[in-house]
C-alpha cells in the first residue's frame, strides 16, 4: 500500500496538470473569498472563515473529481491495470494506496488556504479576535466532506477508462449526494420524510460540523459512507481481477462486503443511541440550555416554523437570518417531533395577499421595522419582518426576534438579538405546549389605575400565565398565586394588608412593587403646571425592614422623552411643540442580569430615586439607573412646564447614575418580628424568616401603564410612547422578571449566552483592501510553486542515487 501511496504522489507532483488543477481551486476560492463583492469576507465585516466553509463544498466537488479521475480510470486506458492486479499487493490494499494518495493531495491543498486564516487574524478588532477552535472544527468538517467525495471519485475511476466521464460522473454523484438530497426534502410531496431524507445526505451532516460543532453521529455517517464507497470500488475492481487472476477468495468478498455493511449499520445505530455532541466555538454559542432541550423532548407534533426576516438585507441582519436557520437545526437534534422551517419574504406575495400577512404579522406581535441602508452613497428605506411564526397543533404564535438595545451599534443589536434567540423561540414553543400555567394576581382595593391603564399588563400576563385579581383581606389562599404585582397604588395599604402580604413573602411569595410615592396633579399640569406632594401608602416600614427604601424625591433626567406644550395659536387651532421632558426618563442603563440583558430602553413617568438599607440575608441587586445627566427634587415640588422652554443648566444635573428598579432575594426577616401582630391573626403561625425568594422594587408605578388615545379612548401598546412613535422595553423587563423569579432553573437561564462580537478593522481593512485581496490569491500560489520545486528536487536526487 505504501508503495502505492507514494507513486501516486510522486505521478501527482510531477505532473504540470495537477498544478495546475490546484493552482486553479487557490484561484478561484481567493477570488470569491477577497474579491467577489457578494461573497468576499472583507465586505462582510466579521472576523470568521464562513463564507468559505459555505463555498467551499461546491468548488471541491469539481476539484476532487479532477484529481482522482485518472487514478484507476488512466491505469485502464494504458494497460497497466492489468498488471497492478497481477502483482503481490491485494487489490484493497491498491484502492486504499491510491484513495490516501489523493486525500494527502486534498490536504495539501487546503493546507494552502490556512493564509486566509492568518489575514483574518491579522484584520480582525482587535487583533487575534477570532474564534479559532471552531474554524479548525470546521475544517475538520470539510476533510470529512472532502474524503466522501475522493471516494466517489475513486469509484467512478474504476468503472471507466475515459477520465473526462469518470470526472463528470463523479461531479454528479457529489452534487446529488451533497445538494441533491437536500433538495430532496423541500418537495411537498415528501415532506412526511423529510428528516430521514435529509440524513441520508451529506448537507445534513456536514452543516453542523462546518460551525464547529462536532457530533459523533455525524463523524459516524461520514467514515461509513467512505468504507461503503471504498468497498463499492473494490467489487468494481473485483470484474477486471476475475478476469486475471479468477480466485475463490474474490467469491468471498461479497459476504466481507455484506460483514462491513452490517457492522456499519450497527456502529451507526449506536451513534445515534449514545448523543455526543461537543461545541467547539468559544463562546459556546450553539449551545442549547437543558431547560430548551426539555420543551423540544415535550414535543407530540410536528412544528413548522416561517422566518420572514427575508429578501435582500444588509450583512449584519442576515447573521441573524443564519443564526435562527442554525438555531432550528440545533433544536431539530433534540426534538421528539419533526420541526420543519421556511423562508419567507413578504416583499415577494402578491399585493394583497402581503396586505393580510403583514396585518397578521402585526397581530401576531412581529413589528414591521423600518432598516435604512446605504449602497452606492445612496440612502434606502426597507421595511423587514424580524420575526417567526411558529405553528404547533393547529395553533399559531409569533415571536419578535430583533430584541437588542435601540440605541446599540447595528452589529452590538445583531449579537444581543442573537444571543436572546433560544429563550424567544424556546418561551414561544413553551407557550404552546404547556398547558398548566403558574398563577399570578394583581392586587386591588388602593386606587390603582383603570383597567384601560393596565390593559397591556394584562393582556401580556393573560398570554404567559392565570392571571386574577385579588383583594388581600377577601383572599383565603395567597399562596396559590406564584406571584403578586401591586401596580401604582394611590391609597394606604392596612395593617391586616400589610402583615398578609408580610406573611405571603414569608412563605415564598414573590410580590412586584411598583410604587409611585408622590402625588401629582395631572391636571394642574395640562394647564402648564403642577405640584407632586407626598403620597402616604403606608408601605415605607414594610419595604425598609426586607433592605430597600423609596425616596421622597423626582429625578430629573436630561435623558428623557418628550412632552407636548401650547406654543401658540395658528388661527383657532393650538400649536403644539414638543419640548424635552426631565420628569419622563428613557431608562438605558442596566445590571448585567438575566432580567436586563440585552434589553431595550425602558420609558417611565416620575420616577424616584431608590436606596438599600442593611438587611440580614438579603441580596440587593440594582437593575437600571438613570443617566450621567440627573438631578434629584426634594417634595413638595413645584413641576412647571413653562421653565424647560430653556436650555437646561447641564452643572445642576450632575448626581450621576442612580437606582430606580432593584430587585431583592434571599430570606426576609418579617416586619412583624418582635412586635405585635394585627388582632384576628393567629400568633402561633406567624412566620419569623421567609423561605428564600425574591422581591422587586420599581421606584413607579407608570412602568406598568399604558398610554391612552385621549380622543379614542382606546390603549395604546404597553410601553408605547405616542409622542415619539416608539415602543419601549418595560414589557420585557416585567415579563423577564416573572420568568426569573416563578421559574428559577426554566427558560430565563437561556439568555446566560454572550456571544463575542467579532468584526474587521475597518480603517485597516479599508486602507489595504488591495494588498489584502493580492495577498490571498498570490501567496497561496507561492507557496504551490515552492512544494513543486523542493518535490521535484527531492524526487529527482533520489532517482539519481538509485
Amino acid at each position: 500500500m505504501l508503495t502505492i501511496f507514494q507513486k501516486e504522489l510522486n505521478a501527482f507532483f510531477s505532473s504540470l496538470m495537477a498544478y495546475v488543477i490546484v493552482g486553479f481551486f487557490l484561484i478561484l476560492m481567493g477570488l470569491l473569498l477577497w474579491v467577489f463583492p457578494e461573497t468576499n469576507v472583507i465586505d462582510k465585516g466579521y472576523a470568521d472563515l464562513q463564507p468559505f466553509f459555505r463555498l467551499g463544498p461546491y468548488v471541491l466537488m469539481f476539484f476532487i473529481p479532477a484529481i482522482t479521475m485518472g487514478l484507476l480510470a488512466e491505469e485502464k486506458k494504458i494497460g497497466t491495470l492489468e498488471v497492478l492486479l497481477a502483482s503481490p499487493l491485494p487489490p484493497v490494499q491498491i484502492i486504499l494506496g491510491k484513495y490516501l494518495a489523493s486525500l494527502m493531495i486534498i490536504f495539501i491543498t487546503l493546507l494552502l488556504t490556512s493564509t486566509y486564516y492568518f489575514c483574518i487574524y491579522y484584520l480582525a478588532s482587535p487583533l487575534g479576535n477570532i474564534d479559532t477552535a471552531a474554524i479548525l472544527g470546521s475544517y475538520l468538517g470539510l476533510i470529512m466532506l472532502a474524503a466522501v467525495f475522493a471516494a466517489i471519485g475513486l469509484g467512478t475511476s474504476v468503472l471507466t477508462k475515459s477520465q473526462i466521464i469518470a470526472f463528470l460522473l463523479a461531479t454528479l454523484l457529489c452534487f446529488l449526494l451533497y445538494h441533491g438530497i437536500d433538495a430532496w426534502t423541500t418537495l411537498q410531496t415528501w415532506k412526511s420524510y423529510s428528516l430521514v431524507i435529509a440524513q441520508l445526505g451529506l448537507y445534513y451532516h456536514y452543516e453542523a460540523l462546518s460551525r464547529g460543532v462536532i457530533d459523533l453521529r455525524d463523524i459516524c455517517y461520514f467514515l461509513s459512507v467512505i468504507i461503503v464507497l471504498l468497498a463499492t470500488a473494490r467489487i468494481a475492481l473485483n470484474y477486471s481481477e476475475v478476469k486475471i487472476n479468477p480466485s475463490p477468495a474474490n467469491k468471498k468478498f461479497f459476504l466481507t462486503f455484506l460483514w462491513i455493511t452490517i457492522s456499519i449499520g450497527g456502529i451507526n445505530i449506536l451513534g445515534n443511541r449514545f448523543l455526543v455532541r461537543i461545541d467547539l466555538t468559544e463562546d459556546q454559542r450553539h449551545h442549547i440550555h437543558p431547560a430548551t432541550k426539555n420543551i423540544l423532548s415535550n414535543l407530540q407534533g410536528e412544528v413548522r416554523v416561517e422566518i420572514y426576516l427575508a429578501g435582500d438585507l444588509p450583512i449584519a441582519f442576515k447573521q441573524l437570518q443564519r443564526a435562527i436557520q442554525e438555531l432550528l437545526e440545533e433544536c431539530k437534534i433534540y426534538a421528539n417531533s419533526p420541526i420543519h422551517y421556511q423562508v419567507i419574504d413578504p416583499n415577494t406575495v402578491p399585493l394583497e395577499e402581503c396586505k393580510k400577512l403583514v396585518k397578521k404579522l402585526i397581530d401576531k406581535g412581529i413589528q414591521p421595522t423600518n432598516l435604512y441602508v446605504r449602497e452606492h452613497n445612496q440612502r434606502s428605506e426597507k421595511i423587514i419582518y424580524p420575526g417567526v411564526l411558529i405553528t404547533y397543533q393547529a395553533q399559531e404564535i409569533g415571536a419578535m426576534l430583533l430584541k437588542g438595545n435601540q440605541i446599540s451599534p447595528p452589529e452590538q443589536m445583531i449579537s444581543q438579538s442573537i444571543e436572546n434567540l433560544e429563550y424567544e423561540l424556546a418561551k414561544a414553543l413553551a407557550k404552546l405546549i404547556n398547558k398548566q400555567r403558574a398563577k399570578v394576581a394583581l392586587v386591588k382595593g388602593h386606587g390603582e389605575p383603570h383597567n384601560r391603564q393596565l390593559h397591556g399588563l394584562v393582556q401580556a400576563l393573560n398570554e404567559h400565565y392565570e392571571c386574577y385579581e385579588v383583594e388581600l383581606v377577601k383572599t383565603s389562599a395567597l399562596t396559590d398565586y406564584g406571584a403578586l404585582l401591586i401596580t401604582k397604588p394611590q391609597q394606604p395599604f392596612s395593617e391586616e394588608e400589610k402583615y398578609l402580604l408580610d406573611q405571603y413573602i414569608m412563605q415564598g411569595g414573590r410580590v412586584l412593587f411598583f410604587l409611585s410615592c408622590l402625588r401629582i396633579d395631572i391636571g394642574g399640569l395640562r394647564s402648564g403646571q403642577a405640584f407632586a406632594t407626598p403620597l402616604t401608602l403606608n408601605l415605607d416600614d414594610q419595604l425598609f425592614r426586607y433592605g430597600i427604601r423609596i425616596n421622597k424625591d423626582l429625578i430629573q433626567d436630561l435623558h428623557a422623552g418628550v412632552y407636548p406644550v401650547i406654543a401658540g395659536k395658528m388661527g383657532n387651532q393650538p400649536q403644539l411643540r414638543l419640548l424635552p421632558w426631565p420628569f419622563f426618563p428613557i431608562i438605558n442603563n442596566f445590571s448585567s442580569h438575566l432580567i436586563t440583558k440585552n434589553i431595550d430602553a425602558l420609558y417611565i413617568q416620575f420616577v424616584s430615586s431608590l436606596d438599600t438599607v442593611k438587611a440580614a440575608g438579603v441580596a440587593q441587586i440594582p437593575l437600571a439607573f438613570t443617566s450621567s445627566y440627573t438631578r434629584r427634587l426634594h417634595a413638595p415640588i413645584q413641576v412647571d412646564l413653562a421653565s424647560f422652554n430653556k436650555s437646561p443648566k447641564l452643572d445642576l444635573y450632575n448626581q450621576g447614575l442612580l437606582p430606580v428598579i432593584y430587585l431583592l432575594e434571599g430570606r426576609f426577616t418579617s416586619l412583624y418580628k418582635n412586635r405585635m401582630i394585627p388582632p384576628k391573626f393567629d400568633a402561633e403561625q406567624f412566620i419569623p424568616t421567609s423561605q428564600p425568594t425574591k422581591l422587586l422594587v420599581a421606584a413607579s408605578g407608570s412602568l406598568v401603564l399604558n398610554a391612552v388615545n385621549p380622543q379614542q379612548g382606546q390603549p395604546y401598546p404597553w410601553g408605547y410612547d405616542p409622542f415619539v412613535n416608539r415602543t419601549f422595553a418595560n414589557e420585557d423587563l416585567v415579563l423577564n422578571t416573572l420568568a426569573y423569579m416563578l421559574d428559577e432553573e426554566g427558560l430565563i437561564n437561556a439568555k446566560r449566552k454572550a456571544l463575542k462580537i467579532r468584526l474587521l478593522d475597518k480603517l485597516k481593512v479599508e486602507q489595504t483592501k488591495l494588498v489584502w485581496q493580492l495577498v490571498n490569491i498570490i501567496v497561496p500560489l507561492i507557496l504551490l510553486l515552492i512544494i513543486a520545486i523542493v518535490w521535484n528536487y527531492i524526487y529527482k536526487r533520489i532517482f539519481t542515487q538509485l
